[in-house]
C-alpha cells in the first residue's frame, strides 16, 4: 500500500513539473535540460525519485523567478495552484503551500494513518476516548510550531494510553504513522520537525538518519574551517555509529533487572541537555549558516564538537557498563607498555589542563619500562577516566601522574598513581565512589554533566586484569587514585586470555 501511495505521489509530481515547465514556455532552452533530468530520475526507488523530483521543481521555480522579473515564488505558486484547483495537494504541489499549510498536510497524513490503523481494532468510540478529537479547521489558523506541538501531544497521549491495550502493536502504529508521512513527503521541512516532537524512544533509525543529515549540513557550512571540520566529521561519524550500537544495546536492556529504571533515568537526564544543544546549534547553522561570520560558525562548531565529545564518552561508558553487567566484557590481552598508554592520555588532556592553568606532570622510573599483558583499550579507558576526573575536579593547582613498581600480598604490580589538589571527596561519599551512577554533591556543583559510571568502570576493568583500585581523599581537598596492574607470568596470561 505504501508503494502504491508513493507511486501516486510520483505521478502527481510529474504532472506538477509538466505544468511548471509550461510556465517557462516551449521555446525556453532550459525546458529540455529539465526534461532530461526528469527522465534520469530513479525509477526503482520511488521515495528517491520523489526527492529528485522535488529538487527539480525547486530549480524550475528558481529559473522562473530569475528570468521572469514579473514573477516571484508567490505568483508561481498561485498559478500552479490555479492549474490544479479543486484537487487535494499531491506530490510536489505541496511545495507551493505556505509553511503552516505544509505542516498541516504532514501532520494530517500521520494522524490519519494512525487513526485508520487503530479504528478497526479499537472502534471509533474507544479510539476517540484514547486519543481525543482533532479540530482540523481550528488547526488551519495556527502556526507551524503550534500545529507540531498539537501533533506531539496527540501521539504522546496515544503512546501513554495504548500500550496496555495493544502492547507492542501500539509502538508499531505510532512509528508507521510517522513513516507514512515521511514516505509521502520526505522533502518537506515539516516532516523533519514532526520527528522531533514524536515520543522519545521511538523511531530510532529515523533519528539516526536525521543526525547523519545534520552532519552533512555542518560539513557544508564549515568548509572554511577545514581543520576543525575534519575533527568534527570524524567525531560525528563515531557518534552515529555509537547511536546504532546503542539501539542494539537497547534490545539487551529489556532483560536487565530493576537497575534498568535507574539506568534509563540517568541516561535520559544526561543526554537531553547536550542533544538539545547540538540540535539547536545545527538548526542555527541550517537556518542562518550562509549569513554567519567565520567566527560565529567556529563558535557554533565548537559547541557541537564539545557536546559530541561528551555524548561519545557517555555512550562508551554506557556500553562498557552494559558489558560488565551482562558478563559479556572480554579481555584482549597483548604485550604492551603501561607508560606509553599513560603518556598518550596525558598528551590528550594536556590542552584542557593548561586552559585551566593546571600543572600536569607524568613521571616514571626506569624499572617501570617493562611490558605487561593487558587489554590496552580497557586500560586506556581506565587511565583516561582517572586523568579526566583529576583535571575536571581540580579548579587550581596541579595533577601528578606516577608509575612505580610495588608488591602486594607477594605479587608484583605496576601502580599508576594520579594525585590532584582538587575539591576532594568527603568521607561519607568515599565509600560510594565505585557505585554505579553515584556522583557526589560537590562533584555535581563543579561539573554538571556526568554519568556517574567512570569509577565503576575503572574498578571492574582493573579487577578483570587481577588488579585493584584505591582512592584516598578528604574534604579538605586533594585526591589520589591508585590503579594496581599485575605483572602476569606467561601461564597466567594464557589462563586470563
Amino acid at each position: 500500500m505504501k508503494r502504491e501511495s508513493n507511486r501516486r505521489q510520483a505521478t502527481a509530481s510529474e504532472e506538477v513539473l509538466e505544468a511548471a515547465l509550461g510556465l517557462l514556455g516551449e521555446g525556453d532552452s532550459m525546458v529540455r535540460l529539465f526534461q532530461e533530468r526528469i527522465e534520469k530520475a530513479p525509477t526503482d526507488d520511488l521515495r528517491a525519485r520523489e526527492n529528485v523530483l522535488a529538487s527539480i521543481f525547486e530549480d524550475i521555480v528558481r529559473e522562473l523567478t530569475d528570468i521572469r522579473k514579473n514573477l516571484d515564488r508567490t505568483a508561481v505558486s498561485g498559478r500552479l495552484q490555479e492549474t490544479f484547483s479543486g484537487r487535494e495537494p499531491g506530490g510536489v504541489l505541496v511545495l507551493t503551500l505556505s509553511e503552516s499549510e505544509q505542516t498541516l498536510v504532514v501532520v494530517r497524513t500521520a494522524i490519519s494513518a494512525a487513526t485508520d490503523a487503530l479504528r478497526p481494532v479499537l472502534g471509533s468510540r474507544s479510539l476517540q476516548e484514547a486519543a481525543g478529537t482533532i479540530d482540523w479547521q481550528a488547526l488551519r489558523a495556527l502556526t507551524s510550531s503550534t500545529i507540531l506541538d498539537e501533533a506531539g501531544g496527540f501521539f504522546s497521549v496515544l503512546y501513554r494510553r495504548l500500550p496496555p491495550v495493544l502492547g507492542r502493536r501500539a509502538v508499531a502504529v505510532i512509528e508507521n504513522a510517522y513513516r507514512t508521512a515521511a514516505w509521502l513527503y520526505p522533502y518537506l521541512p515539516a516532516t523533519r520537525y514532526l520527528l522531533s516532537v514524536m515520543p522519545a524512544g521511538l523511531l530510532l533509525p529515523e533519528r539516526a538518519e536525521r543526525l547523519s543529515q545534520l552532519e552533512r549540513l555542518v560539513d557544508r557550512g564549515a568548509q572554511d574551517l577545514s581543520s576543525a571540520n575534519d575533527r568534527l566529521q570524524a567525531q560525528t561519524k563515531e557518534l552515529i555509529k555509537t547511536v546504532g550500537e546503542l539501539k542494539e544495546a537497547n534490545v539487551k536492556l529489556q532483560s536487565v533487572d530493576a537497575a534498568r529504571s535507574s539506568f534509563i533515568g540517568v541516561v535520559s537526564h544526561q543526554f537531553r541537555t547536550p542533544l538539545s544543544a547540538i540540535r539547536w546549534t545545527v538548526n542555527s547553522l541550517e537556518d542562518g549558516g550562509e549569513t554567519m561570520s567565520a567566527e560565529e560558525r567556529a563558535e557554533a562548531l565548537a559547541i557541537v564538537d564539545q557536546k559530541a565529545k561528551f555524548l561519545i564518552g557517555a555512550l562508551n561508558k554506557i556500553f562498557h557498563t552494559l558489558a560488565i553487567d551482562t558478563d559479556s566484557a572480554k579481555l584482549d590481552l597483548r604485550p604492551a607498555f603501561l607508560w606509553e598508554i599513560v603518556q598518550e592520555q596525558v598528551e590528550k588532556i594536556k590542552k584542557e589542563a593548561q586552559a585551566k592553568g593546571l600543572v600536569l606532570t607524568f613521571d616514571r622510573s626506569d624499572d617501570t619500562l617493562v611490558q605487561q599483558n593487558f587489554d590496552s583499550q580497557k586500560i586506556s579507558e581506565v587511565v583516561e577516566i582517572i586523568l579526566t576526573n583529576a583535571v575536571n575536579f581540580t579548579p587550581e593547582g596541579k595533577v601528578e601522574a606516577h608509575i612505580l613498581p610495588v608488591e602486594r600480598e607477594g605479587r608484583r604490580f605496576l601502580a599508576l598513581e594520579v594525585a590532584d589538589t582538587g575539591i576532594g571527596i568527603p568521607k561519607g561519599e568515599l565509600e560510594k565512589v565505585f557505585e554505579k551512577f553515584f556522583r557526589g554533591k560537590e562533584a555535581i556543583k563543579t561539573v554538571a554533566d556526568g554519568t556517574g559510571l567512570g569509577m565503576y568502570i575503572v574498578k571492574h576493568f582493573a579487577e578483570m586484569h587481577g588488579g585493584a583500585v584505591e582512592v584516598v581523599s578528604g574534604p579538605e581537598g586533594g585526591t589520589k587514585v591508585t590503579v594496581f596492574l599485575p605483572l602476569l607470568e606467561s601461564e597466567e596470561v594464557q589462563k586470563r586470555g
